[in-house]
């Protein structure tokens, strides 16, 4: 149960933190030019290895909760690891390489947030708690399908600016990021603010059990 709760609780931190991080950069008009806050999620991607870590020592809850937990500590890991590859991206994003770095990195916070919300709802199951498991799977589909329709909508976009415009691929992805990034970083960051207020509810009702379960082994509570 420590381990459970410290899991939640660093999860939390880096997915506030990674927020955090993204939105002083859209927000602070010297992001332009330095977009230095973007250089906190490699940090916010360690507390996010580190809380995946704590949740695989979870042993009890059973084989569906170790998968779950074993594809967010990978899925974490890829986040920490490519984490720097956005501040260079950010300031060079016409390089292949880093752009390809930033890619895979979104493709592992995008695993990352859905495997979440999977461990959620198999919490939800093993603590009996249909109210958790219902928001956890309703959270999970909403990851889906919000993270499935900014891909798809980027790609659609793309090909028909390219096929009417008669410019290549790559540059009509370069025209739509420039042109909707801001909506495309508000579709992104939805999912991993309904995740953290998810986990946020997890942590509360894992601490709640938790506190009961120390105070029912006390010496002046048994007979």
């Amino acid at each position: 149960m420590i381990w459970l709760v410290r899991g939640l609780a660093f999860v939390l931190a880096g997915l506030v933190g990674s927020v955090a991080c993204v939105a002083l950069n859209r927000i602070s008009p010297l992001s332009a030019l330095l977009g230095q806050h973007l250089l906190g999620l490699p940090l916010a991607g360690a507390l996010l290895w580190f809380g995946s870590a704590s949740l695989r020592r979870v042993t009890t809850l059973g084989m569906t909760w170790r998968s779950a937990a074993a594809r967010c500590f990978w899925s974490a890991m890829g986040v920490c690891l490519l984490s720097p590859f956005v501040y260079f991206w950010h300031g060079a994003p016409s390089v292949d390489y880093l752009t390809l770095n930033f890619v895979v990195f979104n493709l592992s916070s995008a695993v990352f947030v859905c495997n979440a919300n999977r461990l959620i709802f198999w919490l939800a199951e093993f603590y009996g708690d249909r109210m958790l498991a219902t928001l956890a799977r309703g959270s999970e589909l909403f990851c889906y399908s919000t993270l499935s329709f900014a891909v798809g909508a980027c790609v659609v976009g793309s090909w028909i600016v390219a096929t009417r415009e008669g410019m290549s691929m790559g540059a009509a992805v370069d025209l739509m990021l420039s042109s909707f990034w801001p909506w495309l970083v508000a579709v992104g960051m939805a999912p991993v603010c309904i995740t953290a207020a998810l986990i946020w509810t997890a942590k509360a009702i894992s601490l709640e059990r938790f506190e009961s379960l120390v105070g029912g082994v006390r010496p002046e509570n048994r007979n």
